[in-house]
């Protein structure tokens, strides 16, 4: 189901208003989707490029944007990533770029992504080298409030 919007269907449901079978096959072909996506994800060797603004954004624009789910209350994003960015318009790799220039410049412009009322989940996989853990942290909640998002919660991975 890539690029289309995927909403985790109930597992649990009363066999007076549901069907329990029904439920649990929607419930399993939801997981096995996710797994499916994931073993895909990570099998592929690493990249010269990290595009997380442009993949958010994409989000953003195919699945919360989209008229069948723009109306649900409750949508959130789940972001697993280091959280450095490194594309030829923005890149971390040698520190990350300070907010306001990023906000005040052309850039968020081009990279914001339409989140407005999306609640996210930021699971931070933190790497050695990578410079300050809070700063990256920081600008991201900072991109998500300029995106419309709130922050659920933030989950430092180490590892």
């Amino acid at each position: 189901m890539t690029g289309s919007p995927l909403c985790k269907p109930e597992r649990n449901v009363s066999s007076f208003t549901a069907n329990p079978k029904k439920a649990q096959d929607r419930f399993d072909a939801f997981t096995d989707s996710i797994n499916a996506t994931l073993e895909s994800v990570l099998s592929h060797s690493s990249s010269s490029e990290s595009p997380i603004l442009e993949a958010v954004q994409a989000v953003g624009l195919r699945s919360f944007s989209s008229a069948d789910v723009a109306h649900i209350k409750g949508r959130r994003l789940i972001l697993v990533s280091d959280l450095v960015q490194n594309t030829h318009q923005v890149s971390f790799t040698k520190g990350v770029v300070p907010y306001e220039s990023f906000r005040l410049g052309r850039t968020l412009d081009a990279l914001r992504a339409p989140l407005g009322g999306v609640r996210v989940d930021i699971l931070f996989l933190s790497r050695p080298n990578i410079g300050s853990a809070a700063s990256l942290i920081d600008w991201w909640q900072r991109y998500f409030t300029d995106s419309g998002a709130s922050i659920a919660s933030v989950q430092r991975i180490v590892g």
